[in-house]
């Protein structure tokens, strides 16, 4: 529904094109330096457009695959309320991509060219959301679990192991072929400040 009106916006709006580029780049440039919104029909230069749909449609990946790992659980969960919790995570996230998916669309790249990329491999999503789970051990979660198969976990992405005290704390990253090491460590250090600011608060 998002795409059918991007045909009736004209060519400026499509972004072929155009005579005077410098002038829209002009206007465009004085729209973000006022901290207006850029709407998607409206002109933008090739790179900026091309770096939303990039960023969407990794976020939109990302979503449909960290589905799959929990879809995998579906049928070996232990109760159907399980199963129940299971269906409505592989929902909410199936959702989220589906609407992340409309709003590239938007922005003039059809679903089946952003599938096709994701297929392919030539388009990237965020690997911690599809960490391999083969058993219940694989998944570092924490938490409790009773004979009535009563319980509740947490992905163990940030941790300690505190043994008197002393402290180690632990943090990951989601690395993949284009990361940037400099960024990754300053990303886990990021995630080390909660952990470090709760057990160094006298």
């Amino acid at each position: 529904m998002y795409t059918q009106g991007l045909d009736s916006l004209g060519k400026e709006s499509l972004h072929e094109g155009r005579v005077d580029t410098a002038a829209l780049e002009a206007r465009f440039q004085a729209t973000i330096d006022a901290d207006d919104k850029i709407e998607p029909k409206d002109w933008m230069p090739d790179a900026y457009r091309h770096t939303l749909v990039r960023q969407i449609s990794q976020h939109a990946h990302s979503e449909i695959v960290g589905m799959l790992p929990e879809g995998n659980w579906i049928t070996r969960a232990p109760s159907l309320k399980r199963k129940a919790v299971l269906i409505a995570k592989v929902q909410d996230e199936g959702g989220h991509g589906m609407y992340l998916y409309s709003a590239a669309e938007t922005l003039g790249v059809s679903r089946d060219q952003l599938f096709a990329q994701l297929l392919s491999g030539a388009a990237k999503y965020s690997s911690i959301f599809n960490y391999p789970t083969p058993t219940w051990a694989d998944a570092g979660a924490i938490g409790w679990l009773n004979a009535r198969d009563g319980g509740e976990f947490f992905v163990g992405l940030r941790s300690a192991l505190v043994e008197g005290t002393c402290a180690r704390v632990y943090a990951g990253a989601g690395i993949v072929a284009g990361s940037a090491p400099e960024k990754e460590f300053a990303e886990t250090e990021l995630k080390f400040k909660a952990m470090l600011d709760a057990l160094l608060t006298p």
